[in-house]
């Protein structure tokens, strides 16, 4: 559920120096002019007589402090910024320029910053309550939850009563984790001021994220009483109400809410969740457009999209909404694993598999995805492996029955019988099959039914191959420090490997990190020259000259990776060989 931290940052109003009259030639006669301009609301004649006056007394602090004010009211903030940074150098000691810098830096995007001149007001005066407020709000910001109520309960101290700084006092506690006291300051808040739609609508989120569903409901309802075109508390409510399984209720909320922001992807797509559990798969499928149509490059949208293709067995379409969500969130297994599904409804156990192992690398404790490689496994004839798969599912989830019945039934197909009801677990960490993908080849099996297992059914070899896969796509993207990361992670699996050290000097290149490039190169020709070895996975091209297109990695198109993929993986496989104690 989204999440929204709604923090006010109040302007105070500028009381602009008034001085004696004079001849209208004077600076204290545009400095009037100018005041009274801007109390018309005329922001930008105010700043040209305010302009007039500083150029009659470029050392008036007040004259450089109010055209800052009318600078402000134009929205140029840089302009402004400047403006007060002369009235502050000419008057260094006054509270209140030091204030309207931090209003018009935050207003800018500089909330370190705002922060420093905020905490300079309060310095010259600490009875100011709204610059308390005002620095609390820009640690909030900077997420330094703990100062930030610490300066909220320094305003509240000079300023009790005031319902925007309980507000914000309750944003930095939200942000801070403690949730329960958040909700008890929105409700100081609304005591003082019942009506404001922003505090109730935050007071949902806490409810929400505690999992207090009727009380975010009624707290999202008061928010659309007061402010009932609020896009947000409209899709928030549409939120709670499907967690409630109003889901008719939901729909509404949300389409309310898509009238007002008809162009937001997000809203679209949690229509179309909501249509999908109502059955209305043709309803789901529109809204999934309507999204992807926003947003393309939303890889959770196509994946969405292809669960109902899968669902009204329309299985190539699925498959080609699976293979862009892939492309998009290569690192996902999420993505994988469906797709893994829709290869099976289609017939194609080789891909299925394939596929299967980029998602068994992904998350190796996904008990999900080695049932499915069990049950592929034995389609094709490998009933040994198969039994292994089975194994590992009941490593991960000792309940699953499904995983339990296949591996008796392929038992009693090999003739074997199982003597316990149970296994002995990998290791002591038992929930976590991802161990024996860590470097640790030496471990050679795990013990059941008097039958040792080969840990290589997880083999490292195959998972380096998996993570170079993946640096081979980050690196299509132009993703070079992504890259990295997965090519040294390959590199710690297959540390003999010498083309993955080539690779690794493309990317490195790619970062500009000469040093380390060349240091890797180093490593792939000294590796080379031991052992002339296949590479894990398709070739590459080094990285081309400034103005050129980006390189390119020589993947092949479509099936033709996860092919290689898959027979790389399937040769290890039929590398195990099955030991007896």
């Amino acid at each position: 559920m989204k999440k929204t931290g709604v923090i006010i940052l109040l302007i105070v109003c500028i009381t602009l120096v008034v001085v004696q009259e004079g001849s209208a030639e004077t600076a204290t006669d545009w400095f009037s002019k100018g005041n009274a301009l801007y109390a018309q609301g005329n922001f930008k004649e105010a700043n040209e007589a305010f302009e007039v006056a500083v150029q009659l007394e470029p050392e008036n602090p007040r004259a450089w402090y109010n055209k800052g004010v009318a600078l402000y009211g134009l929205t140029e903030y840089d302009a402004a910024v400047a403006a007060y940074e002369v009235a502050i150098r000419l008057d260094p000691r006054d509270p209140l320029a030091w204030y309207n810098k931090g209003n018009a830096l935050n207003s800018l995007g500089s909330p370190a910053e705002a922060y420093a001149a905020y905490e300079v007001a309060v310095q010259l005066d600490p009875s100011d309550a709204e610059a308390w407020m005002n620095k609390g709000n820009m640690l909030t910001a900077l997420k330094r939850y703990q100062e930030a109520i610490s300066s909220y309960e320094v305003a509240l101290q000079l300023e009790p009563k005031n319902a925007v700084t309980w507000f914000n006092k309750g944003n930095a506690l939200y942000g801070q984790g403690q949730i329960e006291d958040a909700i008890e300051a929105y409700e100081f808040a609304l005591k003082l001021d019942s009506k404001d739609s922003r505090t109730w609508f935050n007071k949902g989120n806490a409810h929400y994220s505690l999992g207090e569903l009727e009380d975010a409901l009624s707290s999202y309802n008061l928010a659309l009483v007061y402010s009932p075109k609020d896009p947000v508390a409209l899709a928030n409510r549409g939120h709670v109400l499907a967690d409630l399984g109003r889901l008719e209720e939901a729909v509404s909320s949300y389409k309310k809410a898509m009238e007002i922001t008809p162009d937001d992807a997000g809203i679209w797509m949690n229509i179309g969740h909501l249509d999908q559990q109502l059955g209305q798969l043709g309803d789901a499928l529109r809204a999934y457009d309507r999204s992807l149509e926003l947003n393309p490059d939303a890889a959770a949208a196509w994946s969405s999209k292809g669960d109902v293709l899968m669902e009204s067995g329309r299985f190539e379409p699925a498959l080609a909404s699976y293979d862009e969500a892939t492309r998009l969130s290569p690192t996902d297994a999420g993505p994988w694993l469906r797709k893994s599904a829709v290869l099976a409804a289609l017939n194609r156990p080789e891909q299925t598999l394939a596929v299967l192992e980029m998602a068994i690398a992904l998350n190796p404790n996904n008990s999900e995805a080695w049932l499915r490689k069990g049950v592929t496994l034995e389609k094709i004839g490998e009933n040994e492996e198969a039994r292994i798969a089975y194994e590992v599912v009941l490593q991960l989830n000792p309940q699953n029955s499904d995983a339990r019945t296949r591996r008796s039934d392929l038992l009693s197909r090999l003739n074997r019988t199982s003597t316990s009801q149970g296994y002995i677990p990998i290791s002591s960490n038992s929930g976590d099959v991802s161990l024996l993908t860590g470097g640790q080849p030496s471990i050679t099996g795990l013990t059941m039914d008097n039958n040792t297992i080969p840990v290589l059914f997880l083999n490292s070899s195959l998972v380096a191959l998996s993570y170079s896969n993946l640096g081979d796509l980050e690196y299509q993207n132009g993703a070079y420090d992504k890259a990295r990361i997965w090519y040294l992670r390959a590199i710690t699996l297959a540390p003999d490997n010498s083309d993955l050290y080539r690779k690794l000097g493309y990317v490195l290149e790619g970062l500009g990190d000469e040093k380390a490039a060349k240091e890797a190169f180093l490593k792939f020709q000294s590796l080379s020259s031991e052992n002339s070895q296949k590479s894990l996975s398709p070739d590459i091209s080094p990285p081309v000259p400034v103005l050129v297109p980006t390189p390119q990695l020589a993947i092949p198109d479509g099936w033709a990776m996860v092919s290689v993929l898959f027979a790389v993986s399937l040769a290890l496989f039929m590398c195990i060989r099955r030991e007896q104690h």
